[in-house]
């Protein structure tokens, strides 16, 4: 049989003002997918799957970005056209698995998966088609659109690559003629994204009662988390996909529905979580009492959940705080004051406008650094960035040409900073990735404004969401 797998890969931040673009976007197509076959996303998971089970596999196109604002329509058309007339090529097909998100909005346009789902169906009427998705995206007309679909259990997404093999499992059950029923259970609530880590409650029992359902009948239970940062934020959802009838899919959906429903109070942050002045002053009284370093996650200013990385908020309470000499902030996503420092060179006095390049919500700071170090083309997780080192006041600010995201400690490696030397290290991220968490003897996240506010009841939404914890006659 033959089977076709790709996908657009993106979580869409409403709020953010930059829109995703070209210079963005990492793409793999055909061959370049089988380069990466180690890799440990869903797509390689799937794809190395399907072909282990003996099936013509052809591999499409597969574009992904780090979380950011709206796809540029005319970019998502163009990447959306490509991949139809890929799958549109490899006709005759008798599958079709896909790698997506479940949040990709194109501005002006609304979801993206949703206007890809449909042309393919359109195509392809009738033939299986099964997807991969990532935990924290909504409930959308997507899911009505493919026959089952499954989500990462786990955040941070460490199973990624088992979630694509799970998804490709599915879809050789289709093809090898069992009949699957998946039912999605609607959950009227959000959940902020650093409430959702499944190291810690309720997640942790939440994700396990996900696992101990599948087996036997059910072939597959996920939750859809919700994405806040959406104008449309859809909420939560429980999904069942069984091989004993809808009835039984609806009856699993349903008790993981009730289950997340009943322990909504529960949700609560991964780690200490403050607002800017107070956390400082948290991080300090750690510092003296020896546990450090501690690590400030900047996390209303997420790139990697979506936002532009240049809101200075919690950079210039510290500077107003006096005592925060000899921290590390990474990193700030101002190609202007990037180009300035390599332009002025290591060792020389440079006079910056910092931050608000993209969220004009917010002032930028206007400073003088000195250049202490310049990096081109560093590279993480596929995207490349030139880095700039500047003291600003005592403090070392990297500075990135381009959106990236900051829970790689060799970024600070790369300018010359060992971060577990550091007693006080603030990143633009949410909960701490393994690599960062490896670092930090005591971590806060910073309750700071941004495209990702993480204090759901201050996003400007258009209308207001009727969901929990939104809507007081919900709670």
């Amino acid at each position: 049989m033959r089977i076709f797998t790709g996908g657009l890969h993106h979580e869409s931040d409403s709020f953010n003002p930059r829109l995703t673009g070209w210079s963005d976007i990492s793409i793999r197509r055909g061959v370049e997918l089988q380069e990466r076959r180690g890799g440990e996303d869903a797509i390689n998971g799937m794809a190395t799957t399907l072909e282990a089970s003996g099936h013509d596999v052809i591999l499409g196109l597969h574009a992904r970005a780090i979380p950011g604002g709206e796809w540029e329509p005319g970019v998502f058309d163009s990447l959306c056209d490509e991949l139809i007339s890929m799958l549109q090529e490899a006709l005759p097909v008798d599958g079709i698995c896909l790698a997506l998100h479940g949040s990709l909005r194109v501005h002006g346009r609304g979801r993206g998966e949703d206007i890809l789902l449909t042309r393919i169906r359109a195509l392809c009427p009738g033939i299986p088609v099964v997807a991969c998705l990532d935990p924290h995206s909504s409930w959308s007309d997507c899911l009505e659109l493919c026959d089952a679909v499954v989500a990462y259990k786990e955040s941070p997404h460490v199973d990624a690559w088992q979630t694509g093999t799970e998804a490709a499992s599915l879809l050789l059950e289709l093809l090898s003629g069992t009949k699957l029923h998946m039912a999605v259970c609607p959950i009227p609530m959000l959940v902020a994204g650093e409430k959702s880590g499944t190291g810690t409650e309720p997640m942790r029992s939440l994700s396990q009662l996900s696992r101990d359902l599948e087996g036997g009948p059910v072939a597959s239970t996920s939750y859809l988390l919700g994405y806040p940062w959406s104008s449309e934020p859809g909420g939560c959802a429980a999904i069942a996909v069984s091989r004993q009838g809808m009835e039984n899919a609806m009856r699993v959906s349903q008790r993981l529905a009730s289950s997340f429903w009943t322990r909504r109070h529960d949700f609560s942050f991964c780690s200490e979580a403050y607002d800017e002045a107070t956390s400082i002053q948290k991080a300090l009284g750690y510092i003296n009492d020896g546990q450090w370093p501690v690590v400030l996650s900047d996390s209303g200013d997420n790139p990697t959940a979506g936002s532009s990385q240049d809101v200075p908020v919690l950079l210039r309470q510290m500077l107003l705080n006096g005592s925060c000499g000899g921290a590390v902030y990474q990193a700030f996503n101002d190609p202007a004051s990037c180009t300035a420092a390599f332009e002025a060179g290591e060792g020389a006095t440079v006079r910056l406008s910092l931050g608000a390049c993209y969220d004009k919500r917010f002032e930028p700071l206007d400073t003088i650094g000195h250049v202490i170090s310049l990096v081109r083309g560093f590279e993480t997780e596929g995207w490349r960035t030139d880095l700039a080192r500047v003291d600003i006041e005592g403090i070392d600010v990297i500075i990135t040409s381009s959106r990236c995201g900051c829970y790689d400690p060799d970024m600070m490696r790369a300018v010359g900073i060992e971060p577990s030397g550091r007693k006080l290290v603030v990143v633009k991220l949410g909960y701490l990735e393994p690599a960062l968490a490896q670092v930090a003897r005591r971590s806060i996240l910073v309750l700071t404004p941004g495209a990702t506010d993480e204090v759901l009841e201050r996003i400007p939404y258009p209308e207001e969401p009727k969901l929990f914890p939104l809507t007081a006659s919900l709670v």
